[in-house]
């Protein structure tokens, strides 16, 4: 019997060290996403979140651990129109139990400032029911600056060539009065 107990607690000890391991390896993968990524349990409070995501949103992760992330940092719209949790892409996603990907929209720091971003959320399930959501999310900043000056180089590509093809015309115009002029006198 007490063979059987010493194996007993080296097998739980086994499974605890297996529990462990697994666990650092999933935090050195959380730690090491350049994107930010949390989780929410169903009332949306927050049950992760990795070094990346608190630093975009301008927290330290104990800080948002537990809070409501749609309140916190998804909240408004870019124009300040307050933004109802029911219309949110992430909460409509885990109650419907399925994922979505939005591609612009603004998520809010700490500070009260806004920044563009892009995230994914797909419902977290344990033994098949939706226990939460996993959120990815990245701020965009640097690409709508880079479309942005795309879109100013291209309206100004367009005003050049229409100027250039306006003076052409006239050239063309007056070249063929200029010719119409020879005809008539030769």
């Amino acid at each position: 019997a007490h063979c059987f107990n010493v194996r007993a607690v080296f097998a739980n000890l086994h499974h605890l060290s297996h529990h462990a391991a697994w666990r650092h390896q999933l935090e050195m993968l959380l730690e090491s996403a350049g994107e930010g990524i949390y989780g929410i349990d169903q009332r949306g409070r927050c049950i992760f979140i990795n070094r990346a995501g608190a630093e975009l949103i301008g927290f330290d992760a104990d800080e948002v651990l537990g809070r409501n992330m749609h309140y916190l940092i998804h909240h408004a719209h870019s124009d300040g129109r307050c933004y109802e949790v029911e219309d949110c892409p992430i909460f409509r996603a885990f109650q419907e139990g399925r994922g979505v990907r939005v591609e612009s929209e603004v998520l809010w720091r700490r500070d009260g400032s806004a920044f563009p971003a892009e995230y994914t959320s797909y419902p977290i399930r344990d033994a098949g029911q939706i226990v939460g959501a996993v959120v990815t999310f990245a701020d965009i900043s640097e690409r709508k600056q880079a479309e942005a000056v795309l879109r100013a180089n291209q309206a100004e590509l367009e005003r050049r060539v229409s100027e250039r093809t306006a003076a052409l015309s006239q050239a063309n115009a007056k070249l063929q009065q200029s010719h119409g002029a020879l005809q008539r006198l030769s």
